[in-house]
């Protein structure tokens, strides 16, 4: 008879405690789901920042640059984006060293592919300096000059000097999208997509320089010329974005056998 009494009285002596290690663990994890859903929402807003980023800057070098040709007769050399020195190169620039710098804070926290962020890093920063001091444009002129070319052919001299370079840089971006998850996977992807279609494009070109009614006004040429330097430019910001993602977030690269974080 007298235990009754004594179970009440030990469940009241324990019902505090219990209700506080409660309280502490449903506190804990709500803390971390909040965490988690903070980390989601942060990489959303990113996202879109990036995505609008890439449409916005293309939409506005695209507008000046027309505006440019058919309105100021190409007097503005800042806004031609077939130039160098204007404003396309420093925007590419800027970009394509954003890239290298998140590909190196990256390569510092993911070990397993930490070569390959450390050569994307290299690359880009290397590409980055080209847009600015023209290294492409004057290999390509050495190299048309060696084999007694017309500089016309410049478009297809430089990414065949360069294809080494651009096909590592490409095999380090796919396999990094391939390793990867939504939406660090699909800004890769279209970004490396991208700077595809803009080399293309480049390479494309040597068939309207051929023609020699094509004048630097004429319509079709000016679309060729801002459809390349759109797709590079919104091919670097985004892959700017995809890496900035999974620096936010490395669980958004697959683990096992493909990478662990430090």
């Amino acid at each position: 008879m007298a235990k009754a009494p004594i179970a009440s009285a030990l469940r009241s002596c324990h019902s505090p405690a219990r209700s506080l290690i409660s309280s502490r663990v449903e506190s804990g994890f709500a803390n971390v789901t909040g965490g988690l859903l903070g980390v989601d929402e942060r990489r959303r807003v990113l996202v879109a920042a990036g995505v609008s980023l890439a449409v916005g800057a293309v939409a506005i070098q695209t507008a000046l640059y027309l505006a440019d040709v058919y309105l100021l007769d190409r007097r503005v050399g800042t806004f031609d984006v077939d130039g160098e020195g204007g404003l396309s190169a420093w925007s590419s620039s800027v970009t394509t060293f954003s890239t290298a710098v998140l590909a190196l804070l990256f390569a510092l926290v993911q070990s397993a592919r930490r070569i390959e962020l450390y050569a994307l890093a290299a690359a880009a920063a290397f590409l980055s300096l080209d847009e600015v001091v023209i290294i492409h444009e004057r290999i390509g002129l050495r190299v048309t000059d060696a084999l007694d070319l017309s500089d016309t052919y410049l478009r297809v001299a430089w990414p065949v000097v360069y294809l080494p370079l651009l096909a590592t840089v490409a095999l380090i971006l796919f396999q990094l999208a391939r390793t990867s998850t939504d939406p660090a996977r699909s800004l890769l992807a279209v970004g490396l997509a991208l700077l595809a279609c803009a080399v293309g494009l480049e390479m494309g070109g040597l068939a309207l320089d051929l023609i020699p009614s094509l004048t630097e006004t004429s319509w079709l040429y000016t679309m060729e010329i801002a459809l390349e330097e759109g797709a590079e430019l919104a091919g670097w910001i985004l892959l700017t974005t995809g890496v900035a993602v999974l620096l936010l977030a490395p669980d958004a690269l697959v683990l096992g056998q493909e990478g662990a974080i430090d």
